[in-house]
């Protein structure tokens, strides 16, 4: 079985209730002031799956552009076109095929996020012949890569403890990401 999903990675160095203690004449150092204009959050959208002890490479999920709104109200995150495009005929396929197994033998476990049941996914999945388990709506996760997501994340907030260690940009967090996945059995 396949198990395959997304997950958001961020990473906030201002976390609610942290206590600050500051001596007298330290207010105005930098290491002590919270921007008043961003919020200090990192954030990334990341994709894998595993499969029969394998795993793909951690893939960064690209954020979407202005230009390529399909709506006034789309919120510009992951939608069925660009997962067919830029994750599942790329990466999920080969990742499969990888696993040499014969076709109608292999099925995947997805949430039911749109863009999983996107007509070109449904075309994607009946053309390499696997099929997508039946997920119930409202269900807890049941898809056992969440695990891997939170193993990741512990790493992640073990190697930036600190402020001062925090990822400075998306790009920084992408490599650490990708760096804890492969470390993950």
């Amino acid at each position: 079985m396949d198990f395959v999903d997304e997950a958001t990675i961020e990473y906030n160095p201002n976390p609610v209730g942290r206590k600050v203690r500051l001596k007298v004449g330290e207010e105005l150092e930098e290491k002590n002031l919270k921007p008043s204009f961003k919020s200090g959050r990192t954030n990334i959208g990341v994709y894998a799956a595993i499969m029969h002890g394998r795993k793909t490479k951690l893939i960064l999920v690209r954020k979407r552009r202005e230009e390529e709104r399909t709506s006034k109200s789309e919120r510009l995150g992951l939608n069925a076109h660009q997962y067919a495009t830029e994750i599942h005929q790329p990466y999920l396929i080969p990742f499969i095929e990888g696993i040499n197994r014969s076709p109608g033998t292999i099925h995947m476990a997805a949430d039911n996020a749109s863009w999983h049941n996107g007509v070109e996914n449904k075309e994607l999945q009946e053309d390499c012949g696997y099929q997508r388990l039946t997920w119930p709506p409202n269900s807890p996760d049941l898809n056992p890569i969440e695990n891997g997501w939170s193993l990741l994340k512990k790493a992640l907030k073990k190697r930036f403890p600190r402020l001062e260690r925090r990822p400075h940009s998306a790009a920084e967090l992408f490599h650490a990401a990708k760096e804890k996945w492969e470390l993950i059995p």
